[in-house]
């Protein structure tokens, strides 16, 4: 009897405990809610002020555009209608930027005061320690470097450099600009990155296209092939052999040809193109008159803006870290990118001082072939990464849709 009085006590202090944390949990979330609602007040008033400010703007502008289109119309009415239809793509764009900042603000009000778990809360915080020590072991390296590239030779060959630069100087940097192979090889990566580049695309481009059509009676037999180069490779031998039959050792062709269309990128782009582009488009546009050449350039790539702004930095990347191929095909070093004078100073540890043209630099040679190493890195860099930000906002639609491969 006893037993059964302790077990009822138990079991009544156990309820009492899990309605107080379930009272606590809907506490917590109806707090939480009455926060989600004020927070998305605020934004409609934030919005409110500024869709008045964007309706004055805007009615100003369109007013000025009438006004130049309507003077011109009296003089070139063809102009006219081209300078009008120019207005008026730029003012689909700037509601195309102002709704996708409501949608932002709008999206941060409905997620902001969510209430949260302990358990969520414990995936969270050991999340961001994670990606914080990632950041730290990525982002540490990049900022070791840029700072020995601003300090002094003495500094870095001593190993004073941790975080920041110590002696601030651009010594380094006088140095880089003085030598005449940086100078030539960057020349030479700009050549290759930007020819390549575009032999790559159009190449990519024009394999992409039919393979992506259902009526091209080849396009299985055509993608079997392309996907059999991704698994096997005649090898480096077979490769040099066949650039020298041809004729392309030391020449440029060697580095363009040589990796003229990836089988990989190729892929990517056809599936944008077959799952992306609508068929009943190019079906109208071949009832129109328009020839398969005319329909991909008029339709097809204009629609597919994503998935090649994506596949040409990959191709530009490629290209301007390419050090091996020019290793390999190159023996004449004017021909040689800039990667191989990065290679050079890096496996010898020194440059070369004839190549020096400022008098003034040979009395300061001594340790800085570190400083030397890092501000090279810095500049063989830099073009690429500023390049990023340009395409970045163009990676979630390129590659997530186009990266699927059937």
């Amino acid at each position: 009897m006893a037993n059964v009085t302790e077990n009822n006590t138990l079991s009544a202090q156990n309820a009492a405990k899990a309605a107080k944390r379930e009272q606590t949990i809907m506490a917590r979330a109806a707090k939480a809610a009455a926060a989600r609602v004020k927070a998305r007040a605020k934004a409609d008033a934030k919005l409110a002020v500024k869709a008045e400010k964007d309706a004055k703007s805007e009615a100003a502008i369109v007013a000025k555009n009438n006004a130049e289109v309507a003077k011109l119309r009296a003089k070139d009415p063809k102009a006219a209608a081209k300078l009008e239809a120019k207005y008026a793509e730029a003012a689909a764009k700037r509601a195309e930027k102002r709704a996708a900042y409501a949608q932002k603000v709008r999206s941060k009000a409905n997620t902001a005061h969510r209430y949260r778990t302990m358990d969520d809360r414990i995936l969270y915080a050991t999340t961001d320690v994670i990606l914080l020590l990632l950041l730290l072991v990525v982002g540490y390296p990049i900022v070791y470097v840029l700072s020995c590239s601003f300090s002094s030779g003495t500094a870095v060959s001593s190993g004073q450099v941790l975080l920041w630069p110590v002696d601030f100087s651009i010594q380094g940097y006088k140095v880089i600009f003085n030598y005449r192979s940086v100078w030539l090889g960057f020349g030479n990566s700009a050549f290759y990155t930007i020819v390549g580049t575009i032999v790559n695309m159009g190449l990519s481009v024009l394999a992409a296209y039919p393979l992506s059509r259902p009526n091209y009676q080849g396009r299985k037999v055509g993608t079997l092939l392309f996907t059999i180069t991704m698994m096997f490779s005649a090898g480096i031998i077979p490769k040099y052999l066949l650039m020298s039959n041809m004729g392309l050792t030391n020449t440029r062709w060697a580095l363009i040809l040589g990796g003229a269309i990836s089988a990989y990128n190729m892929i990517i782009i056809r599936t944008y193109f077959r799952n992306s582009i609508p068929s009943e488009l190019i079906e109208a546009a071949h009832i129109d008159g328009c020839s398969e050449l005319r329909t991909l350039w008029s339709i097809v790539l204009p629609l597919s803006k994503a998935v090649l702004a994506v596949v040409t930095l990959y191709y530009a990347v490629g290209h301007w870290n390419s050090y091996f191929n020019a290793m390999i095909y190159l023996r004449d070093r004017n021909l040689q990118p800039l990667q191989m004078v990065l290679r050079d100073i890096l496996a010898a540890s020194k440059i070369d001082l004839t190549q020096i043209d400022d008098p003034e630099l040979l009395a300061q040679m001594t340790g800085m072939a570190d400083l030397i190493k890092y501000a090279l890195i810095v500049v063989s860099s830099a073009p690429i990464i500023a390049a990023y930000p340009f395409v970045q906002k163009f990676f979630k639609t390129g590659v997530m849709i186009g990266s699927v491969k059937g």
